[in-house]
Formats: structure tokens, sequence, C-alpha cells
């Protein structure tokens, strides 16, 4: 054992003695070091750490020949059961582990891993790291082994293994971040993307087999090259790799999340197949559901006697015995508790059933916010906004829903009135929903947004805040401001060089030249950003200007954000040294 200072850490080495703060163990003895972890120590003000020096470098030995004492396998077979109880219910695996030699398969699967020192240390370090990550490690471990069995894959627990280890790479991700309670924006997202190649270069330093290092690496590709980190093509997509980015889909939705509530599994499977014919390969979400028996509403199937039909479902249906329209005469049957009917197999979904159901939904958003619906807003707002990026709920919700609802009166459909309505609801929706939102402040110089247009200006500039306070800055948010002198008088008090207005009105552009002129005399080093549909009739009077930006939309301020040295914007997240060999 060896006391050195936390600036002497380097990868790979390991941990003698638990790191305490405030009383509580941070890490454990016998911690594998990584870059991660040393960022970590530094930014709690951790000075020094005891090593050890004697142990050996980390390497994967393999699957063959392989022995574990009887205490050590006991201990395994307990830790996994304690585990999977956290992840296993009825609802997410449907009939999956029905069999208990099923489940004792599995569990022996587990123990036979394990019993490789290398891969027990990165499951013990992952879990240590960062938990959700575990839980969710081992749920894709057991759906995968599960599936690669039933579809008879060769090397079951080779791929198997790369199922435990797919997310290895995310020990590289600040816990900042695998913790974070709301949502991500782009920059966030931007880190998170890095963990494939960070597990896949990890797992190949300590010699780990190809396919397990593939996994890590391609688990988030798609079969439209929209994934990452490579944006592969189908034809580079092996079929391991399509089932394991299926089921990581499948356990992410399904499983609790520190930022959402889980998807209920044929709502997840729903979700998967929606995107079956662009980004997954179908027959494996069809196999998948096959394994779980638990059927999305208009999946087409065959019965056991058969007959063809649709599922479908009421109110007091369950999914684990699903309502059946059959294809011949249209009747309605409930498929029986004693199971002389069941389901043999999956044929088919028609995918028009969720694309009307999305129709709808945004429909009914609409008409909650004229109506001031809030909870029926929230409810709505909270499915439509699954899955995306912060920036992206902004122009995808937020800014559509204000447009759709201005088209609606100028074309007479709704009143001015409902629009106001609607306006103070898009409003309030955000006051609630920006505690979820808002990052850490990384950036002590404030940004003034300030509304010289008048009330209707409200929303626009109010997005235009938020993004701003989302991506890490401050911001000085004056709203509604009668004079211009108003906003200098701040910006000399405070020393402020940043300022963003909106123009949405036409009578307005003539003032906001004038106001944008006055302004750069007062201060040349002034940095100005115009935001709405009608600062594009600012551009032949400031296009030669580089410290005057002009933006229309929600995405072209949202570029500005992340691609301009307008806000002097700066990351809140430092790149770990695995994260940065990257750029």
């Amino acid at each position: 054992m060896s006391q050195i200072q936390t600036s002497q850490l380097i990868e790979g080495m390991f941990l003698s003695k638990d790191v305490f703060i405030n009383s509580t163990v941070l890490f454990k003895a016998g911690t594998l070091v990584t870059s991660a972890i040393i960022e970590e120590l530094n930014q709690l003000g951790i000075e020094t750490v005891t090593i050890d020096k004697e142990r050996p470098i980390l390497k994967y030995e393999g699957l063959h020949h392989r022995s574990t004492t009887d205490a050590r396998g006991f201990a395994l077979s307990e830790e996994f059961s304690q585990h999977f109880s956290l992840i296993a219910n009825e609802l997410r695996y449907g009939r999956a582990l029905n069999a208990e030699n099923t489940y004792q398969w599995i569990k022996s699967l587990y123990i036979y891993l394990l019993s490789d020192p290398t891969v027990a240390q990165l499951v013990r370090d992952l879990k240590q790291w960062n938990f959700y990550t575990f839980n969710h490690s081992l749920d894709v471990f057991v759906l995968g082994a599960l599936l690669a069995k039933k579809s008879n894959m060769k090397n079951v627990e080779t791929f198997a293994l790369g199922c435990l280890l797919h997310d290895i790479g995310k020990m590289y991700t600040p816990r900042t971040l695998l913790d974070k309670k709301g949502k991500l924006t782009e920059h966030e997202y931007g880190i998170i993307k890095h963990h494939p190649v960070d597990g896949a270069n990890m797992l190949e330093k300590l010699d780990f087999p190809q396919t397990v290092v593939k996994l890590a690496r391609s688990h988030h590709e798609r079969l439209d090259q929209s994934g990452y980190p490579y944006h592969a093509s189908a034809s580079e997509l092996d079929k391991d790799v399509r089932i394991i980015m299926i089921i990581d889909v499948y356990s992410a939705l399904t499983l609790n999340r520190s930022y959402r509530k889980p998807v209920p599994a044929t709502q997840a499977l729903e979700i998967i197949l929606k995107d079956s014919d662009k980004q997954y390969d179908v027959n494996q979400c069809y196999d998948l559901i096959n394994l779980l028996r638990l059927y999305p509403q208009m999946t087409e199937v065959i019965l056991s006697d058969g007959r063809q039909g649709t599922i479908t479902y009421d109110n007091g249906s369950s999914e684990m015995l699903p309502i059946v329209k059959l294809k011949d005469n249209n009747k309605i049957i409930q498929l029986p508790r004693n199971l002389s009917t069941t389901i043999s197999s999956v044929i088919g979904w028609k995918k028009s059933f969720v694309k009307e159901k999305g129709k709808q939904n945004w429909f009914d958003f609409i008409f909650s916010l004229i109506n001031n619906t809030r909870m029926e807003t929230l409810r709505l707002f909270d499915i439509l906004s699954d899955s995306k990026r912060v920036e992206d709920i902004y122009s995808d919700i937020i800014e559509r829903a204000m447009n759709e609802i201005q088209h609606a009166v100028d074309k007479n459909q709704i009143l001015k009135a409902d629009q106001l309505v609607a306006m103070y609801s898009l409003i309030h929706l955000l006051d609630i929903k920006m505690v979820d939102f808002i990052g850490t402040i990384r950036q002590e110089n404030a940004v003034i947004v300030a509304n010289i247009e008048g009330l209707n200006n409200r929303l626009p500039l109010r997005m235009v805040n938020d993004l701003i306070e989302i991506n890490g800055m401050k911001t000085k948010y004056l709203g509604e401001v009668d004079q211009l002198e108003d906003i200098i008088q701040l910006m000399k008090v405070k020393n402020l060089h940043t300022l963003a207005l909106s123009l949405t009105k036409e009578e307005s552009i003539l003032p906001m030249k004038q106001h944008v002129m006055k302004l750069i005399k007062f201060d040349p080093h002034i940095r100005i950003l115009v935001h709405g549909q009608k600062s594009k009739y600012l551009r032949e009077t400031f296009s030669h200007l580089k410290n005057v930006v002009l933006t229309e939309n929600i995405p072209g301020f949202i570029c500005v954000l992340n691609n301009n040295t307008l806000f002097n914007n700066v990351d809140q997240y430092k790149k770990t040294g695995s994260s940065s060999r990257h750029h």
C-alpha cells in the first residue's frame, strides 16, 4: 500500500483503502481507478488516496477452465437474486421466466461469467459508480441471454457477457449526468454519447473477445445510420448487434429512471415497433414479443388453433390475457385463463395505430392549452416529450404549438382570446418544467433578456431565456421594458455586455433597428441577439457585424447556443481523459 497525491493517480491503479467524504464511503477499497474517478476526486478536493501497488494488471482470462469456491458461488447466487428482484416483474418479463429451470439457468450463467476476476471487478465497480446503469446492464444481460438461447444463437455465453458489459463505458461518464433528475440538454447528451467508444476501448485493452467489444461499441447504432458513434449502415450490423440494440431500448424504457417513471411494457414495444421499419430489425422485435408474450395493441398474431387475429384491449383486459379480434369474422374473443387457446406467434403489426394515436395526443394537447386544463396539459406534455432532448422540446412542442395556434387565429378558426389563454398555459407549463430542465450555472456573466415589444411577445422571449439558462448561463429576465434607457442603465451598473431581444411584430422592425444602433453606439463591444420571425428584416442592416446575431426560430437559436461564441459558452462538464480522446 502507498499513499499518493490524487494528482499522481493514473488509470488502471487500484484503491487499497476506502475513500470517504463527510463520513460516507465515496469509493470502496479495490476500486479500479478511471479518469472519471480521478476527475471527481479532484473536484471534491480530496488530495490523497491509498493505492495497492502489488495488485496485478487487470486482464480478462477467458470463458474456459473456470472454477469458483462454494462460498464465492453462494455469494454470487445471493447477489444475483437480490438485484434481480429489483428489476424482474411479470409486467416487464411477461412469461419469459415462467419455468423455474429458466431462472436457474440465468443465475448459473451469471455466476459462471463473474467467476472471472476481471468481469467481477468491472461489474462491482459499475454498480458503485452508478446503480441504475448496473441494474440496466443486468436486465439487458437477462433479456439478451434468454433471447439468444431462444433463437439458438451460437456462443450464447459470449453474447451474454457482451450484454452484461455493454454500458461499461459509462464508468467514464460524470455521475452528475448519469444521476441527473431532469432531461438532458444536447450538450449533456453529447457527453453521454462517448460511452460506447469509451467502453469498447476499455474492454479491448483488457483483452475481452471482439464480440464483447463490438456490443459495447455498437449497441446504439441503428439500421438507418441514425445511431452513434459511427452511424453504421445496416450491412455492418450483425444479428447480435441488432438484438442488443432492441433489448437495450426496451430495458431503458421499462425500468424506473431518475428523470421519469417506467413505460408500460406493451407501450415500450409499440415505441420500438414504430421505428422497426427504419431503425430496428422487425424480426428481432417480433422475437422479443414472442419471448415475453406481451403483445402491443394492433399486433397481428396466429393463435394456437391456427386462427389469425389482431390484439386489442379494453379497460378491463389484462396484458397477459389480451383480447383478440379474429380476422375471418371480426369476432372479439378473450384468451382464456386456462390457456387452452394461446398466441403462437406474432406475424405483423398495424403501424397506423401509433401514428393516429400520436396525432390525437397532439390535437388533445392543443385543445388543453386553449381550454387551460392544466392537469391534462401536463399529462399530454409528458407523453409528447418522452425521449426528447430539452432543446427539442422547445422547438418540437412549445414553438410548434405557438405557431399552430397563431395559424388558427390567422384562419379565424379560434379567437384571439383563445390564443392568449393558450400562451399563458404554455408559460405556466414552462414554469413547472423548468425545475426539471435547469442545469448547473457555469458562467458568471449574465445575459440580459428583455422584451420591448409588449405583452403579446412573452412566450418567444421566455423560450430564449429558458434555453440560455438550461445551457448553463445566468440571465436577467426583464420581461416587458418601456424604455431602452432602462436596459442601458442596467448594463452600466452591472457591467453587462450581452443582450437578447425579440422581434415578432412588423411594426417593431424600424424601432428595433434604431434600438440596436443606439446600443452599439453606447457599447461598441456589446453582443446582441435579436430573435423572432421578423428578425430577417434586420439582416441587410447588420449582416456585417459579428456581434449582432439574428435568429428566426428556436432551432436557429439553438444552433447559436451550440456553435457561436456570442454567449461565451463553456463546458459545464470537463471531458475526462477517456472522453477527450474521441474529439
